[in-house]
């Protein structure tokens, strides 16, 4: 009964293929090859990991068309845990990452991303909202041409900003060596270090690499603190305890709503929110409150210290008046 995370690698333009006699060129560069060079030793072995590595058609840009039903697929055939399900790509890879991120509904149920040699671009009336929900690393060399990855991390940190425009480059110290920065939200705003800095801070961060060579993604994924902080990241844990899935109650009825809501560090998280596809934003924590006649689909959001979102939904009807009391629901 064991649950298992995933790591989804969505390859470059290169590597495209049939889906069966060239199936080997997904091998080429990322994750498959860093698994086909030693079946045994590598760090999805090390850390017990399913990874996955779907083809597309040459010549063919990755968007969300092809990544929702692969994901879908993914979570419904393997023993996910679906608090840690990881994507990363690159050039087109990490454009149809990108794309998925501004266009999915459901995007949230990505645990963590890193996109490497970057295009395409999260915007922020798009995914800037899961700048609060998916960390997000993205890691480019400065002088590629269309370096979009600036784009989507200002937008993302413009979120936590009160959509307030950022610019990680204004205090950009220069392209002589490798740097990382972090948006840190606690009105610091954008902080600069030297290297690839992983496992410290979490969401947005940029690395810029020197130069302009679009060929960064071996020197990525061959670093071990690219994929440290990337498995580092977990979903809180989150159990609504009331009110109980495809429950009734009548207008006049105060619901309760709770739940149980802990961090990756087995810690409880007090601020968590509650809205309604009907009356919108409830109130955060626990609450009791009327609701309006109809079916609600009722939406948590629990964010952690490290911005790592969860969001559980259940449905529930709300009616003038119950016939007969066998139907309604019980506190």
């Amino acid at each position: 009964n064991e649950k298992f995370p995933v790591v989804i690698f969505f390859h470059g333009l290169g590597s495209g293929g049939n889906g069966d006699s060239d199936l080997a060129e997904v091998l080429v560069h990322g994750p498959p090859k860093i698994v086909n060079n030693n079946l045994s030793d590598n760090v999805f072995v090390d850390n017990n990991m399913i990874m996955l590595a779907p083809q597309v058609t040459n010549n063919t840009w990755w968007n969300d068309g092809h990544i929702r039903p692969f994901l879908d697929y993914v979570i419904n055939k393997y023993r996910i845990d679906e608090k840690r399900i990881y994507m990363t790509g690159f050039s087109a890879g990490s454009s149809g990452i990108n794309d998925f991120l501004d266009d999915d509904p459901n995007a949230y149920q990505v645990t963590a991303a890193t996109v490497v040699a970057v295009r395409g671009v999260v915007t922020l009336e798009g995914g800037g909202y899961l700048a609060e929900l998916v960390p997000y690393w993205g890691l480019t060399a400065i002088g590629d041409a269309s370096n979009t990855v600036i784009n989507s991390v200002n937008n993302m940190a413009g979120f936590l900003n009160n959509n307030t425009p950022t610019d990680v480059l204004d205090n950009y110290p220069g392209s002589q060596i490798d740097r990382t920065a972090h948006y840190a939200s606690d009105g610091s705003g954008w902080v600069w270090q030297d290297g690839v800095v992983g496992i410290n801070h979490v969401n947005p961060k940029v690395t810029l690499y020197p130069g302009s060579s679009h060929a960064t993604w071996e020197m990525t994924y061959n670093n071990n603190d690219v994929w440290s902080w990337l498995f580092a990241q977990v979903k809180p844990s989150v159990v609504i305890t009331s009110p109980n899935d495809n429950s009734t109650y009548i207008t006049s009825d105060l619901v309760s709503f709770l739940a149980d809501v802990q961090d990756l560090n087995g810690q409880m998280i007090s601020q968590y929110s509650w809205s309604s596809s009907i009356d919108g934003y409830l109130g955060a924590g626990k609450l009791a409150t009327t609701l309006s006649e109809g079916n609600h689909l009722i939406e948590l959001i629990a964010i952690d210290f490290g911005k790592r979102g969860q969001v559980v939904q259940i449905e529930i009807e709300v009616v003038e008046k119950i016939e007969d009391e066998i139907f309604k629901n019980s506190f």
